[in-house]
């Protein structure tokens, strides 16, 4: 049973209006709101992350005085607690990855290039790659590169012709793929700061074109 079910299962022994006054709610509506909220929500993460200060408690002490005041076992709870607050704190950390998209520089002032940036860049989001092996994510990146080839054609308007495919990894490594999503073998695992700076200047471009 997850963490809800035992609050479920609780619940149905318990008078709500009774849990609300003995978590110190003067007036159950909120209460029961937020409740509701907590008993739809597929896991105790996905609730914190919708759930906001009601004026009584934050998202972890509703939870905290709800588990006490229905006599559940806290350990459970502080042990999927610290378990999200550790993972909130490395996602934090991690650098935000995303794929860049190499092509020709268009013959632009670099203002109009600046306001162009975004085209070239494929947000990936840190949940995505949080639990999964470097294997996982590189296949992952690999059926991105593949299908954003084919839906453009090969050519990003304004850009130019797509020639290859950048991905900087969480942990700031960078990888580099073909317009086909295979992962090139004389750069696999660049990790020294700025070398996405340092792109189309030479020492970058002679390791890509080795």
């Amino acid at each position: 049973m997850t963490l809800i079910d035992n609050v479920k299962e609780k619940l149905a022994q318990n008078n709500p209006d009774i849990v609300f006054r003995k978590m110190g709610y003067p007036n159950p509506k909120r209460a029961k709101k937020r409740l509701l909220s907590l008993l739809e929500a597929p896991d105790i993460e996905s609730w914190l992350k919708r759930s906001s200060f009601d004026f009584h408690y934050s998202g972890k002490e509703f939870l905290r005085k709800l588990f006490e005041v229905l006599s559940l076992p806290l350990q459970p709870l502080e042990k999927e607690l610290t378990r999200i607050d550790e993972k909130d704190l490395t996602l934090l950390k991690m650098k935000q990855p995303y794929i860049l998209i190499d092509t020709p520089r268009p013959c632009c002032s670099s203002r109009t290039l600046a306001m162009l940036e975004g085209q070239r860049r494929l947000r990936i989001d840190k949940e995505a790659i949080y639990s999964r092996s470097l294997d996982e994510v590189l296949n992952m990146v690999d059926k991105i590169i593949r299908e954003h080839y084919e839906k453009h054609k090969g050519e990003l308007e304004i850009w130019g012709k797509i020639r290859r495919y950048l991905y900087r990894h969480g942990d700031g490594s960078l990888f580099v793929f073909d317009i086909h999503g295979n992962l090139l073998p004389f750069v696999q695992n660049i990790k020294q700061e700025g070398d996405m700076a340092r792109l189309y200047g030479k020492p970058v471009k002679y390791i890509l074109e080795v």
